[in-house]
């Protein structure tokens, strides 16, 4: 017996676009966290607050974009038309301040 895909609307596989969504959030979640392991470990006698600063940020930046990403895949998942499934602005726009943030502290760590 042969397996065959069934296929949502349009042809697509349902349930894929939440997964690629989800994967996507994750990486980039675990982008923050190495780049908050790479600043502690980049050189560990120098204890500065700014590099201090920006790893703890790194982690909760990391955190809010997969706690993003659940959210932004559950309503891709749930919606019909994943055009209206949107994430809300409100914690985009502390993730995108935090990023911010992230940047000057990492400026700071480095002149420091």
């Amino acid at each position: 017996m042969r397996l065959t895909p069934v296929h949502g609307p349009r042809g697509r596989l349902p349930g894929l676009p939440a997964q690629r969504t989800m994967l996507a959030w994750d990486r980039t979640a675990l982008a923050l966290i190495a780049h908050g392991a790479f600043v502690l470990v980049r050189n560990p006698t120098d204890g500065s607050p700014a590099r201090i600063v920006s790893a703890a940020l790194s982690l909760a930046l990391a955190l809010l974009v997969a706690a993003l990403g659940r959210l932004r895949a559950r309503e891709i998942g749930d919606s019909d038309r994943t055009r209206y499934a949107r994430v809300p602005t409100g914690p985009l726009m502390i993730l995108t301040a935090g990023v911010l943030l992230l940047g000057v502290a990492d400026v700071v760590a480095i002149l420091h």
